[in-house]
This record gives structure tokens, C-alpha cells and sequence, in this order.
């Protein structure tokens, strides 16, 4: 947790693979990076904390976080494995945004929310089982993801789904 007057939030990555504070400018131009917080900062114009992640990564396994924020691996296209811990409470906007070779995830009882476009262009992604604790999925939540079949534990859409959150209208198998 890091906490000042200026900023209070988890950082995920950075005391991994390093961090640095990026305006929204140099932010575009970045390549896989991930945005924490997305926090305006007196002094700065919409700046992010942000972390550099290595190109080759290929499996990542996310430990003792509480969830996985926003834009966390955006278009990190080499990523096949993730796994998640069982304390992660949500998968934030876009957190595996163009993730195209993504094979793998599990998504644990423990989470509650999944973001809109979070599994947005995941192309690789065969399958994904939604556990019975997810109570929110927003919009586009699974947009692009072309050979996607969803199996979900309920026996129908749930009220708290976004009404776009099959966009694509890929498969669902209620249980």
C-alpha cells in the first residue's frame, strides 16, 4: 500500500518490474504498460503510475492481491497462463484487453465483478467458466474473443449483468 496527500493506492506490479510516474502523453506512446490507480496528481497532467512488463512474459500468476485493475496487461499479446489468486475480488476495464494468445485463466470464486472490455479481443481464449459469485459483468466484457464459449454457474443471465455483456453473442452454457 503506498499512501501520501497525493495518491493512495495498491500497487500491483511495481516492486517487480519497476515503476514510474508517465503523463497521459508519453502513455500512448508506452508499450506494455500497466496503469495503477489512474489517479490525477496535483502538479501533473492525468498522470499514471505505470510498470514496464517484459515482452516474453507468457505465464503470469497473481498472488496475495485484491483484484486486478484496470488496463492491468492491455495488449500484452504473448501472455498464453494466467492464474489467479483465490483473494481477487474483481477484474477491472480492459485488465486482459488484446490479450490474443490467451489460453488459460480461472477465474476464482472469490471474485464478484468483471469489467467491461476486461476479456475484450482474447482470440485464443477457448473457454472461460464464470463462477456463481460473480454478481456484475459489464459491458463488452467478452467482445472479440472469436472462439470463446462461456459455461456460467447459474441456470440463467443474472439482473446484475450488463445487458451488452455478451456482445458477441458467443456461447453460454447455464448450469
Amino acid at each position: 500500500m503506498v499512501e501520501n496527500s497525493e495518491v493512495s493506492s495498491k500497487y500491483l506490479l511495481g516492486y517487480i518490474f519497476g515503476s514510474g510516474m508517465y503523463s497521459s502523453s508519453l502513455l500512448s506512446q508506452g508499450k506494455n504498460l500497466v496503469y495503477q490507480g489512474q489517479t490525477k496528481i496535483s502538479g501533473a497532467t492525468y498522470p499514471y503510475r505505470a510498470y514496464k512488463i517484459p515482452d516474453s512474459l507468457s505465464k503470469v500468476t497473481i498472488t496475495d492481491s485484491d483484484g486486478i485493475s484496470a488496463n492491468a496487461f492491455y495488449n500484452m499479446k504473448n501472455i498464453v497462463q494466467i492464474i489467479v489468486n483465490e483473494n481477487n475480488q474483481f477484474i477491472g476495464n480492459g485488465a486482459f484487453y488484446n490479450v490474443s494468445s490467451l489460453t488459460s485463466i480461472v477465474i476464482p470464486n472469490s471474485v464478484t465483478s468483471i469489467g467491461s472490455y476486461a476479456f475484450y479481443g482474447a482470440e485464443s481464449l477457448l473457454e472461460i467458466h464464470i463462477p456463481n459469485t460473480v454478481i456484475k459483468v459489464e459491458e463488452n466484457a467478452f467482445g472479440n474473443a472469436t472462439e470463446l464459449t462461456i459455461y456460467a454457474d447459474f441456470s440463467h443471465e443474472p439482473n446484475g449483468w450488463h445487458s451488452n455483456w455478451n456482445s458477441d453473442n458467443r456461447p453460454v452454457i447455464w448450469s
